[in-house]
């Protein structure tokens, strides 16, 4: 087995950028507020690599052993289903020993092994039968934030401190547990969410599956996300007693992050307490900007933590690295998520219809089925992602000067096109209450699977014709298509050869509606 598969099964492609590189930000501010001196950081910051990809992939090559029925009932691919019991074993030995081999070196005592005790501990809990708390509800969010976050950060900031001969700060210690709790039960919430489909197929119990996407939107607005930036700016508060423009210069780096949808949000009088689960500024500004503003700090102080900047370099090449790149390969269709049935008898709950057009002569077939549709509906379009909302404002403003700088800035940011529409889109149909979107059209459904995905709500989609059978249309559209026969609560067609064309396409029978 080579060191290139062993890293791809322990999907460190997949968990290195939102964990390991948080984790890595925690080291940075640890040594800036211990002041550990240069040599003995790069020495601990090497270990910490190390003991990062051993303990972290552990984790998931458990996980994912304990996963490997569950995922087959799923139709999801599972890295570890195709090993044999001894190669699962010798992986799993493997990750421990590269997790563990450091700890013989580096600095501990009966603090570092217990919370050492603690995360494995965690681990099996999480994963492993009778317990499985991952099936436990807000109680696995809460474990997953705890593993995945809070006790590697407090076992860094304490290995740090202890490399330095500090003492504790309490205050350091505590503001710390609160941000990563906050930061980890952040991204467990977001992942059962996308995860829900593939836990309904296979009869897995979730918070997600048992009160849904909205219930965890609304717990990560109102609950979770208060504590992690309470967290974060206290931390950095407690650092401020060595380098007081600190905090200043991380809000102020979050504050233009974020100076976009604080523009759009202002002209369009959207609500502040929005979020999506595709996005979010706070990560961006962990996994990009803070690991730079910390080590900018770091060698001010003293060049010789230059080497840090270059070791810095090294995880980076590991993410990027093209031996990490997800495989390429075919697999048969997945099951499709049995949804709820999806009701219209009582007017009240708000949808959205989006479509390319509004009143256009040649589809008045789509004005004549809103006017019969029984909710409170918010027609939005101008695109195939649509740009207007119900009452014909754009989601930026009528002028074209603010599109045609927000896309500069897309660019410098090197953001995909339309991010910032999208995310109006988003708060938008969040100010509305909106709870399902119905997309005329196969290529708006495409646009606006994205979307409703943020928001965690359904998706039905309606082809008329051109969109399932236009050769050129399909061709541009089929990757897209399929995500969104995977992902969709329903798909409607206007005629039986239509549907046998979509299910041709891989749409599932069982999602299929003739209207």
């Amino acid at each position: 087995m080579t060191s290139t598969r062993l890293l791809r099964l322990a999907r460190v492609e997949q968990w290195w950028k939102p964990k390991a590189t948080n984790l890595l930000v925690v080291v940075y501010a640890a040594i800036l507020f211990a002041e550990l001196h240069p040599g003995r950081a790069v020495t601990l910051l090497v270990l910490s690599f190390v003991t990062i990809l051993g303990i972290a992939s552990f984790g998931h090559v458990l996980n994912d052993w304990s996963d490997i029925e569950a995922d087959q009932a799923a139709g999801k691919s599972n890295r570890l289903a195709k090993l044999s019991g001894m190669e699962r074993s010798i992986l799993l030995a493997a990750t421990l020993a590269v997790g563990l081999l450091p700890w013989l070196v580096l600095p501990k005592n009966a603090l570092s092994l217990w919370l050492l005790l603690v995360e494995f501990a965690l681990f099996a809990f999480y994963s492993l039968p009778p317990i499985r708390i991952k099936e436990r509800y807000v109680l696995a969010a809460v474990t997953d934030g705890l593993y995945a976050c809070a006790v590697p950060a407090m076992l860094a900031t304490h290995t740090v401190l202890l490399g330095a001969g500090a003492s504790a700060s309490m205050p350091l210690y505590l503001a710390l547990f609160v941000w990563q709790l906050g930061l980890g039960t952040r991204h467990s919430h977001t992942h059962l969410a996308m995860a829900r489909q593939h836990d309904l197929a296979s009869g897995t119990q979730t918070l997600a599956t048992a009160r849904g996407n909205r219930h965890i939107h609304a717990l990560i607005r109102w609950r979770v996300l208060p504590a992690e930036l309470a967290g974060l700016f206290a931390f950095f508060l407690v650092l401020a007693e060595q380098h007081w423009v600190l905090p200043v210069v991380v809000a102020m780096t979050l504050a233009i992050l974020s100076s976009v949808d604080t523009l759009v949000m202002l002209m369009r009088r959207y609500p502040w307490t929005t979020y999506s689960f595709e996005h979010s500024h706070l990560d961006r500004l962990y996994q990009v900007f803070l690991p730079g503003i910390l080590l900018f700090f770091l060698v001010v102080d003293d060049w010789r933590y230059v080497a840090i900047a270059v070791l810095h370099a090294v995880p980076v090449a590991i993410r990027r690295s093209p031996l990490l790149r997800p495989e390429t390969h075919t697999t048969a269709a997945e099951p499709p998520q049995v949804p709820a049935a999806v009701t219209a008898d009582r007017r009240g709950p708000c949808i959205a219809v989006a479509n390319i057009n509004k009143s256009k002569y040649t589809e008045t077939f789509v004005d004549e089925m809103v006017s019969r549709l029984s909710f409170d509906v918010r027609y939005i379009y101008g695109g195939e992602l649509p740009t207007f909302d119900h009452d014909d404002r754009h989601f930026f403003t009528n002028g074209g000067g603010l599109a045609a700088l927000i896309r500069l800035i897309e660019v410098g940011l090197r953001l995909d096109e339309h991010t910032f529409l999208r995310r109006s889109i988003v708060r938008y149909l969040q100010a509305n209450d909106v709870r399902l979107v119905l997309a005329e059209f196969g290529p708006t459904g495409v646009q606006m699977l994205p979307v409703t995905r943020a928001l965690g709500i359904p998706l039905i989609v309606y082809f008329h014709g051109y969109d399932a059978f236009h050769r050129e249309t399909v061709a541009q559209n089929l990757a897209g298509y399929r995500d969104v026969f995977r992902e969709a609560e329903r798909i409607i067609g206007v005629s039986e050869a239509m549907l046998r064309r979509l299910e041709s396409l891989g749409a599932p029978a069982d999602k299929l509606n003739h209207l």
